[in-house]
């Protein structure tokens, strides 16, 4: 995997693609800032395996885990001209081998070189739409199950309901949200049936601006009025942090939630944002091209 690589069809006089080390990005970066530089770094030493240049240009990728998922690689940088597809193919490669079904592009290259991915197969395998409401006073919430804040032995529970309330492209994986949970600022409750976990909700609050991260109910407890009243709960902690706005984003086909927020006072706002991917293998609910 660490070795030199060469398509068999590829003409002799083109580069070979070698694994980047660190150092060698540093060299080759040096004339390019435009990027979060140490973010690139990190993500180079996380994942060694996922990092390649042109050998002799200074063409290269920078690949990683989107969400922390082992079933999800990213582009988290390409700077590459006439090498480009081959760099691509070669992280494409080694993601499919270790079991990933997608290739996404991470956050800097959903804003660039988007002709470049689309030549190459990418296209929007789905778009979250952002909606917002202006105060964060609301009624309160009934409590149709008792609610708490999350503990970190809720994990397990919080995974369970987490799966199956979204598609496979919005699991949580474990690593992702216990990174989350432990994140400053960011408050988790849970709503309980007995001992059990059926709903939870998160969120984080910057200054007098709130997000609601997450929701998510269990399906057997749907339509029982639990997903307003975490929605009411969230904004009553809000409230009691002065919070004055509050926002959250969700898929653009998610009706049914699109429905809760707009009967709880959200707006939806012409704020989209597209997710560009390349598909690996088959997913039991892959969804059509946007």
């Amino acid at each position: 995997m660490f070795g030199r690589f060469r398509a068999a069809s590829q003409p002799q006089n083109e580069p070979l693609i070698v694994p980047l080390s660190e150092h060698e990005f540093a060299r080759l970066a040096r004339r390019d800032w435009s990027f979060p530089y140490a973010d690139i770094v990190s993500t180079i030493n996380a994942n060694p395996e996922l990092a390649f240049r042109a050998e002799g240009t200074a063409e290269c990728v920078v690949g990683g885990h989107w969400r922390r998922r082992h079933d999800i690689g990213s582009v988290e940088y390409l700077r590459a001209g006439s090498a480009a597809s081959r760099l691509v193919h070669r992280l494409e490669q080694v993601l499919r081998t270790g079991g990933a079904r997608l290739l996404v592009l991470g956050g800097a290259e959903q804003s660039g070189n988007l002709g470049l991915y689309q030549s190459l197969g990418f296209q929007v395998v789905d778009e979250i739409v952002r909606y917002q409401r202006s105060t964060a006073r609301a009624p309160q919430p009934q409590h149709v199950f008792p609610l708490r804040s999350a503990l970190p032995e809720d994990l397990a529970g919080l995974l369970a309901v987490d799966h199956a309330a979204f598609p496979w492209l919005w699991w949580n994986s474990e690593e992702e949200l216990a990174w989350y949970l432990a994140l400053p600022g960011v408050e988790a409750h849970v709503a309980l049936d007995g001992p059990s976990v059926v709903g939870y909700t998160g969120f984080t609050i910057t200054g007098q601006q709130g997000h609601l991260d997450r929701l998510a109910v269990h399906p057997d407890y749907q339509g029982r009025g639990l997903g307003s009243d975490l929605v009411l709960y969230t904004l009553a902690r809000m409230q009691q942090r002065r919070v004055d706005r509050v926002a959250l984003t969700t898929q653009v086909d998610n009706f049914r939630s699109a429905g809760l927020y707009r009967s709880l006072g959200f707006i939806r706002t012409a704020v989209r944002y597209p997710l560009y991917g390349l598909w690996l293998a088959e997913v039991p609910d892959r969804p059509a091209p946007i």
